[in-house]
């Protein structure tokens, strides 16, 4: 069963980006797709080479650190991160045939999830950045929004 999610989901990502760059040896649904995997194989408290590793190891093919490094400080990572977790939301929300009636019939046509972090910043900012379990701090928000197919 996830073999089957894995492969349906890099079908539709690789039909949202809709590009590729014959120069690059990975393109980027394969790399957030390595990633992905990787992340799920990972143990609980992972290192950034470890998720090098098990991206290799998914990809079958060897990347330097310092590429693999690049990789990930590029701007479109989060876009295509985001995208991807939209793309396995609706896959996992429109597979169950009971889900699809219930999403019907109580109408929503959409999911918008919303996290935040807090995030401890310099001592020295507590005057302008009062924290709540420390001296300094801001909280960060993230909000998803989900647009599900017609269901």
């Amino acid at each position: 069963m996830f073999t089957d999610v894995v492969r349906t989901f890099k079908s539709k990502f690789q039909t949202a980006l809709n590009s590729t760059d014959r120069r690059a040896k990975i393109q980027d649904s394969d790399f957030i797709v390595a990633i992905l995997q990787a992340v799920a194989e990972a143990k609980k408290n992972f290192t950034l080479a470890e998720l090098h590793r098990l991206a290799c190891l998914f990809l079958e093919k060897k990347i330097t650190r310092s590429a693999f490094n690049e990789r990930l400080g590029t701007a479109s990572l989060v876009k295509n991160l985001k995208m991807a977790l939209q793309i396995l939301m609706t896959i996992s929300l429109t597979k169950n045939v009971q889900t699809k009636k219930l999403l019907k019939k109580i109408g929503v046509r959409e999911i918008v999830g919303v996290d935040a972090s807090l995030v401890t910043l310099w001592d020295g900012l507590k005057d302008h950045f009062k924290g709540t379990f420390m001296n300094a701090s801001v909280k960060l928000a993230c909000c998803v929004n989900l647009r599900l197919p017609t269901v």
